[in-house]
Order: structure tokens, then C-alpha cells, then sequence
């Protein structure tokens, strides 16, 4: 009979990765949907340009205030169409700039959206009272240009929009004929014209049906830019084309609230002297470790069908520590303080202990789960730039099978090794593909975190570039695994010679290896110790990163321990004093060639700790060739 953990444990669940699957039957954002301050500032029309990388939880907003049925406000969403990009990008109209042009195309689908809320909000609430010819003649003009009135959402295609303002919008509702027959100086300044002629009729419509404040619940919502983003200027000009349309419209219809969700790298790679002009108007997404565990529990107890975010509910299914860490931090360090890496995390845990045929969520299961985690990650990072930075892939190479920790030195040693591949493979790419440029890129996409005053900066922390003098960069812990770079300067590990060599022990006995003088083997065993404590105080004396100088404490102490248990008379044979020879001069030979490697060897005490390495692995291998073959 299943216990009421296996039956917790099956039904727990944080939800699926995409917002849209998330709000549907079976998705958990209705009922585990966090307000943000995002959130709020989108809601209220405080802010109109929601920004956020991908995964954090900008569709998530979209799709609650869009759907959400007890919201005040009538919203709708615009999100322009996949088979309409190339179109809409290279949509030029003579006489006009390229980014007004496109702006062109942002007013006329803005407009039409408000003037097909008017209408349905006239035929549903003022039947009675009678529609106003305003009313009337957008009503015709809706139908005159083919724009649906059964659905008071936009439905068309942005290419029969652009092809449209590129023949001529009808006026014929208004009576206006200035489209047809003006002889206007260029296509540009007939379809602007044209674009304000509507929106003065829909502002008309507005005031005819006196009910001006009720119509300030309209919020129009505009998605999916990235779906026809580029990269280039075209692309410039169609954000910031949308973004000053998105002013205008809430500045010509004082009922009107626009709001633009856009990709923190989209919005980074503007290419517009205007820029700073939106800064008032932008708010940006950021989460903590705090949000995200809150979020994670508020999830949990929504598939459980419980209230409220009671961390208990699914920490009791997870260990309360992993990797010496509690639960929470080890889990959240994981992400790019995003939603989705959370939710994706604890399902991947949750769903790999269920495979196991656990009851619960197992450390084998966290292992596990971290690496498929990390693998995922790495190929999401890759298709989240490709557009952006096609050769990221590529650079990749650069830390693979090594050390997560990683100085300037070392980095530019590796990258001089593949610049000329690099710049072959991408020419177009060649002037950043320096240091500088990989760790500026890198860092940006929260791929690399460096030092700074003392403690590791990701871009989630600390959005500043890197600076010139910055020297230690680490791999984020999401991508280690991946590219096999769990070791702060991959590090050849002691491995403890007596919990693996009990077996040894039992052969000796049976006199398959030959004994070992005890006074001679315990004289050996008290030398090694004492190598030991002069390397664990030169390494508490260097001046090493964090990361390094508890690795090499955590070697040590399995190197040390091996050494306590044979002084108090156990396991002291042929066998596992070889192994302890070999092992701890293996161990500290490696150790020091990869600390003169990593470009950390910088000061006194680290200068005298690898020669102590080196001192201390000869004599090992001295004294104790000495004993064995006396």
C-alpha cells in the first residue's frame, strides 16, 4: 500500500516551463503565479517596457494580466507573427526613415486594436443608449479594411498589414478621400497622414461614448519580439519603432496603457542614439534566491492542492542539505536566479526519483539530476544567443575538461590558441572575439562570474563589464558539470586509501603481500604526517581564492585521516603503506603543477607551498623506497 509520502511525491509538481503550457489545464500559473514588482508597474501602466532575460517570467506577467479573469482591465496581446519577420523588417516606405517607417506599422496595429475594443465595447454595453455615428464609421472602417469584428483581438497577419500601409489604408468611413487623391510628397507622408486621421476618429469614438474613464482599463500587451529579431540595424528599427509607437498610442488615447515585454539582450543591443529616452519607462525583472524558493514552494503546494508557500511541504520530500550546502542554497545556486531554471530543477529532481523507485528525493537522485540539469542548460544558453553570439558554442572549448576557476593569463593562453580558428570559422565576429570581448560576452550571459571585492559576481548580482584589472573568473555552477569542470583547478583528488583497501588488508593476512616492520612503517607513516600539517598551514597562509584553498583542505583531510587511522595501529601493511605512498605523492606532485598552471602562485607563502609540494613528494618517495626494499 502506498504511503502518504509516495502518494506527496507523485503529485508534486512546480509547474512547466513555458508560461503559455503553464496557464493551460494541468499548468500550475494560475494558482502559482508570484506578483512582482514587474508585475504591479504593468498592470498600473506605471511602466511600459517590461524587461527580462529569457525565462524570467516575462510571458508569465503577459499571460496572467491577459488572462486573468478578475483583473479591472480589458487587455489584449499583440505578438507579431514568425511567417511576417522578414517582412516586417525590411519594410521601408519612401521618404521617411526606416525606423519611423516601422513605427508606421506598430501605430496602425495599436490603433486598430484600441478601435476593435471600441466597437465591441459599444455593441456590449451601449445597446440601449444607441451607437454614435463615431462609433458607426470605425465600426465601417473596421470592415472596409478587412479587420475582423467577430474576435476584438488582432488576428491578421503583420504582412497584410504591411501591405496595407504600402497601397492605402480606406478612409471611405470617416468620408476622407485625402489617401486616394492627395498628391502627398512621398508613400511615407501619405500613410502617417492617413495613421492620423484614424487615430483622431478613434479618440472621437471615444469621447462620443462618454464613458472615458471606464475605457482606461484597456492595456495592450506586446510579446514574442525575439521570435523576429535579427540582430541587425532592420531589427533596431522594428524595437524602437514599437517602442515609440507604444508612447505615442498612450499619449494619444489618454485611456490606453501599452505595455512592451522585450529580452534584456534584445534591448542591450540597440543600436539607437534615442535609447535613454525609454529609461523612465523600463523596469527590469530580477529575482533572488529568497523569491525563487518562495516561488518553488508556493508551486508545490499548488499541486498539492494546499494553500499558501509552506516550504515544509516540499522540503520534507528533499534532503535538507546536498553538497554541504542547505537544500535552498545548493538548489538556487544552480540557476541564473530564474524562474524557470527553478521549476526545471526541481522536477528534474522530483521526476529522476520517481524513476529510481524512490519515496523520496535521494542525494543520488540530486547527482543525478544536476548533471542532466547542467547538460540542458549549457544547450539552452547556446539557442537563447545563437542569434545574438552564433559562435558561443565554440568558446566553450575554452573550459572544458579544466579547472572552473580560470585567470586572465591562463584565458588569454587558451584563446590565443583558437583565435585564428575562431576568426576563420566567424569574420564577421573577429574584432570581439579578444579577451576582453569573450569575458565581457561571456559574463553578460551569466556563463562566467568573476571576483570582485572578495566575493563571486554574476551578471544577476552585478550588471557592471568586466574591468581591465578583474583577474579570477569562475564557470557558473549550472554549467560545470556539462563541461566536466567540477574541480576549482581540476585537481587530481586524493583518493583515501583505507576505505578502499579493507579488502588489501585481508590478502595481506592471508600472506599475499609481505609485512611491513612496524617500528620502520610507523617512523614513515609519522614523516608523512608531518608533511601534512606544513602544507595545510602554508595553504591557510596563501592568499588563494576561496574555492581553491577549500578543495585543497578537502584533500587533505582525506589525506590526513588515512594517516590517523594507521598511527593508531590499523591497516599498517605492505599493501596500503604503498598506496599511501603513491597516492600522496601523486596527489601533491599534481597539485603543485596545477597550481604553477593556474597563474595563482603569485606571493610568498604560495611560491614556498609548491616547493613544500615538490620537497614533500620526493622525500615520500625517498623514504619510503628506502623501507620497502631495505
Amino acid at each position: 500500500m502506498a504511503t502518504d509520502r509516495d502518494i506527496k511525491l507523485s503529485r508534486l509538481f512546480f509547474g512547466k516551463d513555458d508560461a503559455e503550457s503553464d496557464f493551460a489545464a494541468g499548468g500550475l500559473l494560475r494558482r502559482g503565479f508570484l506578483e512582482t514588482a514587474a508585475y504591479e508597474a504593468a498592470l498600473t501602466g506605471r511602466k511600459m517596457l517590461v524587461i527580462g532575460r529569457k525565462g524570467s517570467g516575462k510571458s508569465a506577467i503577459c499571460v496572467m494580466l491577459h488572462s486573468a479573469p478578475d483583473l479591472p482591465k480589458k487587455t489584449y496581446v499583440v505578438t507579431p507573427d514568425k511567417i511576417s519577420a522578414d517582412e516586417l523588417l525590411r519594410f521601408e516606405l519612401p521618404g521617411i526613415p526606416s525606423p519611423l517607417a516601422k513605427e508606421l506599422v506598430w501605430r496602425y496595429v495599436l490603433a486598430v486594436q484600441v478601435a476593435k475594443s471600441i466597437v465591441s465595447h459599444a455593441s456590449e454595453e451601449h445597446q440601449n443608449g444607441g451607437t454614435p455615428s463615431s462609433v458607426a464609421a470605425l465600426r465601417k472602417f473596421l470592415l472596409d479594411n478587412q479587420e475582423g469584428l467577430e474576435d476584438p483581438r488582432l488576428h491578421e497577419k503583420f504582412w497584410i498589414i504591411i501591405k496595407r500601409l504600402k497601397s492605402s489604408i480606406s478612409l471611405d468611413a470617416f468620408g476622407v478621400k485625402v489617401a486616394v487623391d492627395a498628391q502627398y510628397p512621398s508613400e511615407g507622408i501619405r500613410a502617417s497622414s492617413e495613421l492620423d486621421v484614424l487615430e483622431k476618429k478613434v479618440v472621437q469614438a471615444m469621447k462620443d461614448l462618454r464613458c472615458e474613464e471606464g475605457h482606461k482599463s484597456i492595456l495592450i500587451l506586446v510579446d514574442k519580439l525575439e521570435d523576429v529579431w535579427s540582430n541587425d540595424r532592420n531589427s533596431d528599427a522594428m524595437v524602437v519603432g514599437l517602442l515609440d509607437a507604444a508612447k505615442h498610442i498612450s499619449s494619444v488615447f489618454s485611456a490606453v496603457n501599452c505595455v512592451v515585454f522585450l529580452r534584456t539582450d534584445i534591448y542591450d543591443f540597440l543600436q539607437s542614439a534615442e535609447q535613454d529616452k525609454f529609461h523612465s519607462d523600463e523596469i527590469h525583472i530580477n529575482w533572488t534566491a529568497e523569491r525563487l524558493v518562495k516561488l518553488a514552494s508556493l508551486r508545490a503546494c499548488a499541486s498539492l492542492g494546499l494553500e499558501g508557500s509552506d516550504t515544509e511541504v516540499w522540503h520534507s520530500l528533499f534532503p535538507s542539505r546536498f553538497s554541504g550546502k542547505p537544500i535552498d542554497e545548493y538548489l538556487t545556486s544552480l540557476t541564473l536566479m530564474r524562474p524557470r531554471d527553478m521549476i526545471q530543477l526541481c522536477n528534474v529532481c522530483r521526476d529522476t526519483a520517481v524513476k529510481n523507485g524512490h519515496d523520496a528525493v535521494w542525494d543520488s537522485d540530486i547527482k543525478e539530476a544536476s548533471v542532466q540539469f547542467s547538460n540542458w542548460k549549457q544547450a539552452d544558453l547556446v539557442r537563447e544567443y545563437v542569434v545574438n553570439y552564433p559562435f558561443l558554442l565554440d568558446l566553450f572549448v575554452l573550459f572544458q575538461n579544466s579547472g572552473y576557476l580560470v585567470t586572465r593569463r591562463v584565458l588569454e593562453g587558451r584563446v590565443a590558441s583558437l583565435r585564428e580558428a575562431l576568426a576563420s570559422r566567424y569574420p564577421g565576429s573577429a574584432e570581439i572575439l579578444t579577451v576582453s570581448g569573450i569575458l565581457d560576452i561571456l559574463y553578460a550571459v551569466g556563463f562566467l562570474g568573476v571576483r570582485r571585492n572578495g566575493n563571486v559576481s554574476y551578471v544577476y548580482d552585478d550588471a557592471n563589464q568586466i574591468e581591465p584589472y578583474e583577474n579570477e573568473f569562475l564557470i557558473h555552477p549550472c554549467f560545470r558539470s556539462a563541461l566536466r569542470s567540477t574541480s576549482a583547478m581540476d585537481l587530481r583528488t586524493y583518493e583515501p586509501v583505507v576505505a578502499r583497501e579493507r579488502v588489501s588488508s585481508r590478502r595481506v593476512e592471508r600472506g599475499k603481500a609481505p609485512p611491513v616492520r612496524g617500528s620502520r612503517a610507523y617512523y614513515f607513516i609519522r614523516e608523512m604526517a608531518t608533511w601534512g600539517e606544513r602544507i595545510r598551514l602554508l595553504v591557510t597562509r596563501s592568499d588563494f581564492p576561496k574555492e581553491v584553498g577549500d578543495e585543497i583542505k578537502q584533500n587533505l583531510e582525506l589525506y590526513e585521516n588515512d594517516i590517523h587511522v594507521m598511527l593508531g595501529g590499523e591497516n599498517i601493511n605492505a599493501s596500503n603503506v604503498v598506496s599511501l605512498m603513491n597516492q600522496s605523492r601523486d596527489f601533491f606532485v599534481g597539485l603543485a603543477g596545477r597550481l604553477e598552471e593556474s597563474d595563482l602562485v603569485s606571493g610568498r607563502h604560495e611560491r614556498e607551498l609548491v616547493n613544500t609540494l615538490f620537497d614533500a613528494a620526493r622525500s615520500i618517495e625517498e623514504i619510503g623506497s628506502s623501507l620497502l626494499y631495505a
